[in-house]
């Protein structure tokens, strides 16, 4: 299970870190191979939830601080989805997110 408050700031914790370091600690389980890191598996898991979840970014190294609220909130939902938890419960989602990318970002 899951929890994602409405305060995106008790979930944005490394905001100097860039988006691929932010999404890519979440899903370590699904791109970790016998020698470590496949750094393949997570530029493409990364660009996966990036435009799932209609996040505007540079690129995957733009540091997360440098988001808007609402592309950091999208990558913030994107994150924890990735992580496939059987149970994931959202207080106020949407929260800082425009009312036309909120729905998107939550039905991927």
């Amino acid at each position: 299970m899951l929890y994602l408050s409405e305060e995106r700031k008790h979930h944005d914790i490394f905001p100097l870190l860039s988006l691929c370091d932010i999404i890519g600690m979440s899903v370590l389980p699904l791109t970790s191979g016998v020698a470590g890191i496949d750094f393949a598996k997570e530029r493409s898991l990364v660009r996966r939830v990036i435009d799932n979840h209609g996040i505007h970014a540079s690129g995957r190294g733009q540091r997360m601080w440098t988001l808007p609220g609402g592309n950091r909130q999208k990558a913030i939902i994107g994150r924890a989805m990735a992580t496939t938890p059987p149970i994931l419960i959202f207080d106020e989602p949407t929260k800082g997110s425009t009312s036309a990318s909120s729905p998107r970002s939550i039905a991927s």
